[in-house]
C-alpha cells in the first residue's frame, strides 16, 4: 500500500491554524523586533548617557583637586618673603639650614590646612638651592634639573601652570612611583623676572583612587594632555610599564567614536573636556561588554516570545477547533441541500479548507442568479405596471370630448370641429399607440396645450394658460404624461368650481441636478382636511384624469423612476389656489 502523506490536501482545521497563526504573528514578530530595536537604541543611549555622566563627575572631582594644587602655587607665587629667600645666598651653613627647616616647617604648616591632598612641594631658588617638604628627600642637581625638558618648558610659559607626567621623582627616593607634576615660574610682580620655580609632584595614584570605583570591568578611564600624552589611566598595565607605545595616543576631535580601536580590540569611545584646563578626559567601553549585554536581552526576549507563542498556539488551536466545527457541517449542508450531488465514494471525506470555500462559491453564484432572476422579474412587473398605468383610459373623457364636438355641429360652430378632432387624435396616438415612456419637455407641453385645447371647447373658453419654461428646459427628457393629469385637476377640481373665468400657470426652473416644474390654478383651492387626505393617499393609485393617473400615479411614477426624494408635491389654500410641484432628476 502507497501512502500520501506529504502530497495528500491539508484539512480545514491545519489551514486555519496556519491562516490565523500567520495573520497574528507577522504583527506580533513585526512589533517584537521594532520593540527590541527600540530597546536596544534606547539601552545604548542610556550607557552613553550615563558614562557622560560619569565623565562629568570625573572633571569635578579632578577639577577640585587641581583647584587646591592651583591654591598651593598662588599662596607661593604671592608670597614677598619667599622671594627674599630663594634669592638671598647664605655664608654660614648655620644659619643657611636654620632658615631652610624655618621655611619648610612653615610649608608643611601651610600644607595641613589645605583639602587632605598628599602633595610634595619643591621650591627651586635663583640662588641655586632646593627647597623641599618631601620627608625622604634626593639630593638632586640643580644643573641637571635646568636641562630638563620640563624646566625649560616651564621657564617659557612664565604665567601659567604647567602638567607633566614623571615615570618617578626627581627630588624623592621613591623612583618607581608615578608623578603627576605641577609647575610654574616665579615671577618679580615688577620686573617680571624670574627668582625661581615652584614644582608640586603629586602621586598618579592619588588621581586614580579619585576615578576607580566608576570604571567597571570592560572599561578603561584616562586622562590626557593637550600633546596626547595618557597622564592616568585605569589600565595598569599601560600606567606602570615604561617606554608603552600607548603612553601617547591620539587626540580626537569628536566625543563620541563607535568601533574606536584600542590594543587591537573595539571600544565606544566617550570623550570630555575638562572645565578648568587642557586635559581630557577619556572613556572606552568594551563592545564586546555592550554585546553581551545586547546577548542577554536577545536571550530574555526569545524566551519571552517564545512563551507568548507558545500560549498563543493554543490559544489559535482552541479557537480553530470552534470555527472549524461549523465551516465543516455548512460543507455538508452545501452539498446535501444546495448543489447538484456529486459522486464521492462512500468513505470520502473531502475537508479542504479550498473546497469548502469552492462549495461554498458554487452556492454564492446560484443564489446571486437567483437574485438577478428575481431583480429582472421585479423590473419586468415595475414595467409592466407603469404601462398599465399609461393606458387605463378613462371613458368619461371621451364621453365628454364627443359629447362637445356635437354641441357645436348643433350650434353650427364647425370651424372648430376639425381642431378639436385633431387635438383629440394627437393625445390618443401619444396615449395608445406604441408611447414612449420618455419625452422632451416641449412634447409635453404641445400634447398639454392640446388637451387645454378641448377643454376650452367643453367649458367656453373658460381657461387661461401661462407658460414660463426656460428654453434650456425644453429639451430635457421627462416621463411623458405627467402635466395633462395635474392640469386636469386644476381644471375639475380648482377652476370650474370657480363660477368664471381661471387661470393656470406653468412654470420650470433647476435646483442643482434637479428640474422643478410648477402648476399653479388660482381656483377655489382644497381644505384643509381634504388636502391632508389627499397627502395621505398619495402613494395609493388613483382613477382621475385622461389616463386615469391621478396625482398619487404621477408621484408613483416618479418614485420608481428616480427613487426617494423625487415626486409629487402639493400646497393649497381655500380662495387663492393650488400650487402641485414636480421634482425630476436631470
Amino acid at each position: 500500500m502507497k501512502y500520501n502523506f506529504f502530497f495528500h490536501k491539508p484539512s480545514i482545521l491545519s489551514q486555519l491554524i496556519v491562516i490565523i497563526t500567520l495573520t497574528i504573528l507577522a504583527p506580533l514578530i513585526f512589533l517584537g523586533l521594532t520593540t527590541y530595536n527600540s530597546y536596544t537604541q534606547n539601552m545604548e543611549n542610556t550607557v552613553i548617557s550615563t558614562n557622560f555622566d560619569t565623565l562629568n563627575q570625573a572633571d569635578q572631582n579632578i577639577s577640585n583637586i587641581l583647584g587646591d594644587i592651583s591654591s598651593i602655587i598662588n599662596h607661593y607665587d604671592n608670597n614677598m618673603e619667599l622671594e627674599i629667600f630663594l634669592n638671598q645666598n647664605y655664608d654660614n651653613k648655620l644659619e643657611k639650614l636654620r632658615v631652610t627647616q624655618k621655611f619648610e616647617d612653615h610649608m608643611n604648616i601651610f600644607l595641613a590646612t589645605t583639602n587632605q591632598i598628599y602633595v610634595d612641594v619643591i621650591l627651586v631658588g635663583k640662588n641655586n638651592e632646593i627647597y623641599s617638604t618631601s620627608t625622604d628627600p634626593h639630593n638632586a642637581s640643580v644643573s641637571n634639573i635646568y636641562r630638563t625638558y620640563w624646566y625649560e618648558t616651564t621657564s617659557k610659559n612664565n604665567h601659567v601652570i604647567n602638567w607633566f607626567k614623571f615615570d618617578r621623582s626627581y627630588f624623592t627616593r621613591n623612583e618607581n612611583r608615578h608623578m603627576i607634576v605641577a609647575t610654574k615660574n616665579l615671577l618679580n610682580r615688577t620686573t617680571q623676572e624670574s627668582y625661581g620655580i615652584i614644582i608640586i609632584e603629586i602621586y598618579e595614584k592619588f588621581f586614580y583612587d579619585r576615578y576607580k570605583e566608576v570604571v567597571n570591568e570592560g572599561e578603561v578611564f584616562m586622562i590626557q594632555d593637550s600633546q596626547g600624552n595618557i597622564i592616568t589611566t585605569s589600565d595598569r598595565s599601560v600606567q606602570l610599564a615604561y617606554n608603552s607605545q600607548y603612553r601617547t595616543i591620539k587626540i580626537e576631535s569628536s566625543n563620541l567614536i563607535y568601533n574606536y580601536l584600542y590594543k587591537d580590540e573595539e571600544y565606544l569611545y566617550l570623550g570630555y573636556n575638562s572645565s578648568i584646563s587642557d586635559w581630557r578626559f577619556i572613556k572606552l567601553i568594551s563592545t564586546d561588554k555592550i554585546n553581551r549585554t545586547i546577548s542577554v536581552l536577545r536571550l530574555r526576549f526569545i524566551m519571552i516570545f517564545l512563551g507568548c507563542a507558545f500560549f498563543l498556539a493554543i490559544g489559535i488551536i482552541i479557537i480553530v477547533i470552534d470555527i472549524n466545527k461549523p465551516i465543516k457541517q455548512l460543507t455538508k449542508r452545501i452539498r446535501n441541500n444546495f448543489l447538484h450531488p456529486v459522486s464521492h465514494p462512500s468513505n470520502y471525506e473531502d475537508t479542504s479548507f479550498i473546497n469548502a470555500f469552492t462549495s461554498y462559491e458554487v452556492l454564492i453564484a446560484e443564489v446571486d442568479e437567483t437574485v438577478n432572476q428575481l431583480i429582472r422579474t421585479h423590473n419586468d412587473k415595475l414595467n409592466a405596471e407603469l404601462y398599465a398605468l399609461k393606458m387605463q383610459i378613462n371613458p368619461h373623457f371621451l364621453y365628454n370630448t364627443l359629447n362637445s364636438i356635437k354641441s357645436l355641429v348643433w350650434t353650427n360652430k364647425t370651424e372648430f370641429i376639425e381642431p378639436t378632432i385633431t387635438s383629440l387624435v394627437k393625445l390618443l396616438r401619444q396615449t395608445l399607440q406604441n408611447p414612449r415612456d420618455y419625452i422632451t419637455l416641449a412634447e409635453e407641453i404641445e400634447l398639454l396645450k392640446h388637451y387645454i385645447y378641448i377643454q376650452n371647447i367643453r367649458t367656453d373658453n373658460c381657461i387661461q394658460t401661462e407658460f414660463h419654461i426656460g428654453v434650456d428646459d425644453l429639451t430635457l427628457n421627462v416621463p411623458s404624461l405627467i402635466l395633462q393629469p395635474i392640469v386636469e385637476n386644476a381644471i375639475f377640481h380648482g377652476i370650474e368650481p370657480l363660477g368664471k373665468i381661471g387661470t393656470i400657470n406653468i412654470s420650470s426652473y433647476r435646483q442643482k441636478q434637479d428640474l422643478i416644474i410648477e402648476v399653479f390654478d388660482n381656483g377655489i383651492g382644497i381644505q384643509e382636511e381634504k388636502l391632508g387626505t389627499l397627502l395621505l393617499t398619495m402613494n395609493k393609485k388613483s382613477h382621475h384624469g385622461l389616463n386615469g393617473i391621478g396625482l398619487a400615479n404621477i408621484h408613483q411614477r416618479l418614485l420608481l423612476n428616480y427613487g426617494k426624494g423625487y415626486g409629487v408635491q402639493v400646497n393649497s389654500k381655500v380662495n387663492i389656489g393650488t400650487s402641485v410641484t414636480i421634482r425630476l432628476r436631470i
